[in-house]
């Protein structure tokens, strides 16, 4: 059986379609509009992916303090990548987050503090950071020493 035509009269002209081309047409209109807000979806799902922590593990907590005349920026080393955790003025104090990716599959990690004006970095040596945990880390004002110790507040 062919497809059944059907007569549209547009401004004076007449337009003969038949049924088959009409639904040929009708669907790639539907794919134009239908794809690209599909694809955002998609990419919007995706693109979301590593900001969702669905496990409630906290990250260790580290609080700073720069006693120091200098600026520091400090960062979490394990396994031989630095992950910057956050800049430190001089005589302030932050709480800084170190997270789950910096810590390795030992939970063992170098908290390393380079100094702005003089490019020097000073080093804390080897910790154990487990999920939830708080320490204090100390930078020393002569800028050699950083001191680490169990964190005084919860």
């Amino acid at each position: 059986m062919k497809d059944a035509t059907s007569f549209h009269g547009v401004s004076g002209v007449i337009l003969i379609t038949t049924r088959r081309s009409y639904q040929l047409r009708h669907c790639s209109m539907l794919k134009r509009t239908l794809r690209p807000a599909m694809l955002a979806a998609l990419f919007s799902v995706i693109a979301c992916g590593p900001f969702h922590r669905g496990n409630g593990v906290p990250d260790p907590v580290i609080v700073f303090m720069n006693d120091s005349p200098d600026q520091a920026a400090v960062y979490a080393v394990s396994s031989g990548s630095p992950v910057r955790i956050g800049t430190v003025e001089s005589g302030r104090r932050e709480t800084l987050r170190v997270p789950q990716t910096a810590l390795g599959g030992s939970h063992s990690v170098e908290i390393v503090a380079r100094i702005f004006a003089s490019n020097r970095v000073v080093r804390s040596g080897q910790i154990t950071l487990d999920p939830g945990d708080s320490i204090d880390i100390r930078l020393q004002a002569d800028e050699k020493l950083l001191s680490v110790l169990p964190s005084a507040s919860p």
